[in-house]
């Protein structure tokens, strides 16, 4: 895929059933915060701008980081 620009939209659901689900979720969106690109985050979905390639990076950085925040699974 070219590098286009695009909106996407992450939905963050930890499946684990703990008292630190905010936490984990928490966790996936300091990675969103701290990449820079465009973003709004909203009660069911955090939805993002830019380009494809870096977009695709975010996510999989934002699952790595609810993994090492202890999610097993998501």
């Amino acid at each position: 895929m070219t590098d286009h620009h695009i909106h996407l939209a992450l939905q963050v659901v930890p499946l684990d059933r703990d008292s630190k689900v905010y936490e984990k979720i928490d966790a996936a969106i300091e990675v969103i915060q701290k990449s820079g690109v465009k973003h709004l985050i909203t009660p069911m979905e955090t939805v993002m701008e830019g380009p494809y390639s870096q977009l695709k990076q975010i996510v999989e950085d934002a699952q790595d980081a609810l993994i090492e925040a202890g999610c097993n699974e998501f």
